[in-house]
């Protein structure tokens, strides 16, 4: 079913697609045929717009063909982060028997000074993708050199579907670009606050009690790459770095408070958080035109800010932006706009916001 009243599947594409559109998916595939990738694009397209789940502005309107993640001011710090991670992690397996080369230690050099060192590897950094949708970002990531290891995208059961999408849109699906985890991370049976986590025990009695969807995986990794985690819960505490675009505005006002917590716990002490997001000048509610009785919060960079804090973060920045893709296409798609947010909230009522912000130190 076709969610918001729009054409059913065999609808022609609401704009057409620009050569730069198609950059990661060429780069990430490997194929240069352009006019066969778009008619792959859309092809998947109608398919992702006639399941049953609700159907998302940025799947609409074909939004999802450029990672947000790279445009984000803070994207070249949290790459640096990780690669400072993962020189310390070499550093460590090594035993400090070897000083790192200048860009980090190379994998044989690291396996080397393990082996002669007896030392047991040292886990790599990790960088968490919440909402990852179709997986757009991630691939980015890995693109951008992030290896299988180091990534896990989340979302919630209900975006399996999307994810599928990403699977036959980027043709990995035998060799996919991370694990894959669903689940609502605000339920506390799917990860548990800290007065749980702090217990193994009650992290696990937690994990196994949780609702069997919430513990599903997808893209499965093929034999010559290890999986490191099982569960959601099992991430508490495990990442330097946590993503999140275009996905607060989708929930309610008590939604995101939750979400903004849950992120807190994903997170190392130290660890970064950053992510996009529709905002308004004013904070208020709102209700997306597809989802009736729905009633979403948009915050403004002052609320988003208190909230942030509230959810125990620091070095909180949150800034109004620009999501190139929608900008870009502005004149072809503003009917699709207005019709998605609905009539009570006009283009003067709505910005877009970034964010950064980091857990403390312990």
């Amino acid at each position: 079913m076709w969610n918001g009243g729009d054409p059913p599947a065999e609808a022609v594409a609401p704009r057409p697609i620009a050569d730069e559109e198609l950059h990661l998916l060429a780069r990430y595939t490997g194929q240069s045929d352009l006019a066969a990738l778009r008619e792959h694009v859309l092809a998947l397209w109608r398919r992702a717009c006639s399941g049953s789940a609700p159907v998302y502005l940025c799947v609409r309107a074909l939004m999802f063909l450029e990672p947000r993640v790279r445009s984000h001011l803070a994207y070249q710090r949290a790459l640096q982060l990780m690669a400072d991670a993962r020189q310390a992690a070499a550093a460590a397996t090594a035993g400090g028997a070897a000083a790192p080369a200048k860009g980090g230690l190379g994998e044989a050099a690291a396996e080397a000074a393990t082996a002669a060192s007896g030392a047991s590897p040292a886990p790599p950094p990790l960088w968490i993708d919440v909402g990852a949708a179709v997986g757009t970002d991630v691939r980015q990531l890995r693109v951008d050199g992030l290896a299988f290891e180091e990534l896990v995208a989340l979302d919630v059961p209900d975006a399996r579907h999307y994810w599928d999408v990403g699977l036959e849109l980027y043709q990995d699906a035998s060799k996919p670009p991370c694990v894959a985890l669903f689940g609502d991370i605000t339920d506390d049976a799917v990860l548990p606050p800290p007065a749980a986590s702090a217990s193994g025990t009650d992290a696990a009695v937690a994990a196994a009690s949780a609702p069997q969807e919430d513990q599903q995986q997808q893209g499965q990794p093929g034999q010559q790459q290890e999986q490191r985690w099982g569960s959601i819960a099992e991430l508490a505490g495990s990442a330097q770095v946590v993503s999140c675009t275009a996905v607060l505005h989708c929930l309610g006002q008590e939604q995101v408070a939750a979400l903004l917590s849950k992120m807190t716990l994903l997170l190392r002490p130290g660890g970064l958080l950053l992510g996009s997001t529709l905002g308004a000048p004013t904070a208020r509610p709102w209700e997306a035109s597809y989802q009736a009785g729905h009633t979403r919060w948009l915050h403004s960079a002052d609320s988003l800010a208190a909230a942030l804090e509230a959810a125990g973060f620091v070095q909180v920045e949150v800034a109004p932006t620009s999501w190139r893709d929608l900008a870009q296409h502005r004149g072809a798609i503003q009917p699709l706009v207005q019709q998605h947010v609905g009539s009570g909230l006009g283009e003067d009522d709505r910005c877009m916001l970034a964010f950064t912000a980091v857990r403390p130190a312990a």
